[in-house]
């Protein structure tokens, strides 16, 4: 993920704000900085905290305004792929959209079983 200028501006202002034992988490280089963002969110009283939060999140584009939603999915149904400083954050398949696929034959290729 690229940050623009005011999504610096806002990382900058949210860790101004945040207590002193969240600050270290409060980092552009962290790759979890939007899950944790939404943690912050679920968690924190303060409103402005709580705009600033979800001004960042809307910027971010569409799969990180979802992490502000109380309704979200697990931890364990969501991935976060990071490659060579972007980062992206998917859905992983349910059991349901797997067992759909018809099943293909084995292919083996000299003895082995190719996938």
């Amino acid at each position: 993920m690229t940050f623009t200028k005011a999504m610096i501006d806002l990382a900058k202002e949210i860790r101004r704000r945040a207590p002193a034992d969240i600050k270290p988490i409060i980092k552009m280089a962290n790759p979890e900085l939007f899950t944790e963002l939404g943690k912050i969110y679920e968690t924190t009283t303060d409103a402005v905290m709580k705009a600033l939060i979800k001004e960042i999140c809307e910027l971010a584009g569409e799969p990180w305004s979802n992490v502000l939603q109380s309704d979200h999915q697990s931890e364990d149904d969501v991935s976060i792929r990071t490659y060579r400083g972007s980062t992206s954050y998917e859905h992983k398949p349910k059991a349901s959209e797997e067992s759909s696929k018809p099943n293909r034959p084995k292919r083996i290729y000299r003895g082995q079983v190719v996938t």
